[in-house]
């Protein structure tokens, strides 16, 4: 019996000694202490003797301790004891009661994320207001306080009932999403601001809210967002909403245009134009070609339109497919006899608007040839064994030129007035003559209209020599001028219909003679070639009231005037009867 009380009573030591080392060791090490330092937001109460603070500590959603205090001594202290250490606390603080003049219920504080190390003591800050009403400064005062992406893209309405929202708020802590003006739970969201990204506006941007959450629907496509903001301290702002419209409504009538009405190509493959379209509530189009009244079957032209393709634009398809609707696209038209484009559109729900027609003023193919000019490493500027050379041909430097097309002769009077519908006056009349009397301005809109531009001054020596390291594109004795360039010697004053000489390797004529040519570059008041790029592409700045040219003319009565390196600069508005182009692309 004795022996058995002995048993007991050292189990029920041993127990007590395990239990004070266990608790000693979980104070020790896995517990501490703080109290909060309360920092008055605004203004502090001029009496708070009976003041009524409740406080819990969460980490990660979960509370691990609360404390109270009743009464306020020298400042307002919340007190915490054995909480557990760690990194990731944040306090939360509610003022029950406050007497000061009037008696006013504030809303909870919150403190910034702490650590608390154990076994140690720590004050942590926590700001609080005594304010009745503090204000929630955001813009409210609009419906352009909160905006549906989509729609802004689409004039008002989206295709989809989940919809990226957009809008401001400033001082606010928490934005509350609904689709009911009395912020019902079932289509009730609150998000706090600090969790959502901004666009380059400023504008906070929420995605994926559901325009359906939590109503009937009405099948008259029309919803409302409802928005309103809280602070910090709880407090509310005005309820601003924005109202959208589903796809239940057909598309408006609108308009088709073009930025080009007159449509120029070298063939029916290049023959594309940009059309433009405006129209609210659209989802898919259709496109069709036709001539006359583009009323009957009769003045459709089957497959007149083709499919192009593009990295950087948006290309419609071939005829008899629904395609989706883009404010512009490019369509590729077949041939020549196209006069028209009509459009129609639906919308996401099916319906259909009318026939829309844009007339072109003129649909022209015009037959240019284009030359591959391959891509390659030539020295630019004058050769070594040449004693004719100028300043501002130096210094030869290595220029690298990617692949480009160039047409293979000077522009001709017949071919500008195909574009154009014009000729220049005072020249004679040469169909195939290099067209003259145009300046440098309205050689690049011609090149633009056929889609193309005005070459580099790169492009174009580099396309002249062909390969070649000679004085001229044809060798180093001027006698060899006579086969490929008319000049002072031959010419007899007058340009020439183009290609009646021998072209160089590339298959490019008069690229020496016959007519100066228009190139992109301006001048620049550099010694020669100091600065310019190493590439291919149009040197940059530059004085563009003077503009570089290249190639001689008829009228050369100087035979260096016709080497491969020479350059010389004219006024770019001079529209000088001598002076022609040629179109790269």
């Amino acid at each position: 019996m004795v022996s058995r009380i002995i048993s007991q009573t050292f189990l029920l030591l041993l127990l007590i000694w395990f239990s004070l080392l266990f608790w000693g060791c979980f104070e020790d090490t896995a517990h501490g202490t703080f109290s909060i330092v309360f920092q008055w937001q605004d203004d502090v109460p001029e009496d708070i003797t009976n003041l009524g603070v409740w406080g819990k500590v969460e980490k990660e959603g979960l509370q691990i301790a609360e404390s109270a205090i009743l009464t306020y001594q020298d400042g307002v202290q919340l007190d915490f004891i054995s909480v557990p250490n760690g990194s990731g606390l944040v306090v939360y603080v509610e003022i029950k009661e406050a007497v000061d003049k009037t008696s006013r219920t504030l809303y909870f504080g919150q403190s910034e994320p702490f650590s608390l190390e154990a076994g140690k003591h720590a004050e942590v800050p926590i700001r609080l207001s005594l304010n009745p009403t503090p204000s929630v400064p955001i813009e409210v005062t609009d419906e352009s306080t909160i905006s549906i992406l989509e729609a802004l893209e689409t004039g008002g309405y989206v295709k989809s009932n989940n919809v990226t929202l957009l809008f401001h708020a400033e001082k606010a802590a928490t934005v509350l999403l609904a689709n009911d003006e009395d912020f019902l739970s079932t289509s009730l969201l609150e998000r706090r601001l600090e969790y959502l990204e901004k666009d380059d506006a400023g504008r906070y941007k929420f995605s994926g809210w559901d325009l359906n959450a939590g109503l009937v629907d009405t099948e008259d496509g029309a919803r409302a967002v409802f928005i309103k903001f809280k602070n910090e301290y709880g407090y509310e702002s005005e309820t601003v909403s924005q109202k959208i419209i589903l796809d239940t409504h057909p598309p408006t009538d609108g308009t088709i245009s073009s930025e080009r009405k007159r449509l120029i190509s070298t063939g029916p493959e290049d023959l594309l134009a940009e059309m433009v379209y405006a129209v609210i509530g659209a989802d898919e189009m259709w496109v069709e070609a036709c001539k006359g009244s583009c009323m009957t079957l009769l003045d459709r032209i089957p497959s007149g339109v083709l499919p192009c393709q593009s990295e950087d634009k948006f290309c419609l398809p071939a005829l008899n497919a629904w395609t989706e609707y883009k404010t512009r696209g490019w369509i590729r038209l077949a041939n020549e006899n196209i006069e028209k484009i009509r459009v129609k559109y639906r919308d996401f729900a099916g319906n259909m608007t009318d026939w829309l027609v844009f007339e072109f003023e003129a649909v022209s193919i015009v037959d240019i040839d284009w030359i591959k000019i391959p891509s390659g490493t030539f020295q630019m500027g004058c050769v070594p064994h040449d004693s004719q050379c100028k300043s501002e041909e130096h210094p030869r430097h290595t220029v690298t030129v990617s692949a480009f097309e160039l047409s293979s002769t000077e522009i001709t009077q017949e071919q500008y007035e195909t574009v154009t519908g014009s000729r220049p006056r005072h020249q004679s009349d040469c169909p195939t003559c290099p067209i003259g009397m145009v300046d440098w301005n309205g050689a690049k809109t011609f090149c633009e209209a056929v889609g193309g531009r005005l070459p580099s001054e790169a492009e174009w020596e580099y396309a002249a020599r062909a390969g070649t390291e000679s004085i001229y594109i044809c060798g180093d004795d001027v006698s060899c001028l006579d086969d490929i360039s008319w000049w002072v010697e031959n010419s007899e004053g007058s340009t020439h219909p183009v290609a009646t000489k021998d072209p160089n390797a590339f298959g490019l004529y008069d690229m020496c003679g016959n007519a100066w040519e228009f190139v992109e570059d301006c001048l620049h008041e550099v010694d020669g070639y100091e600065g310019a790029p190493s590439t291919g592409e149009v040197w940059e700045g530059g004085d563009c009231k003077t503009v570089m040219m290249r190639g001689g003319s008829e009228e050369s009565s100087h035979w260096h005037q016709l080497r491969a390196s020479y350059r010389t600069a004219i006024y770019a508005n001079d529209n000088n009867n001598g002076v022609a182009f040629r179109c790269a692309r």
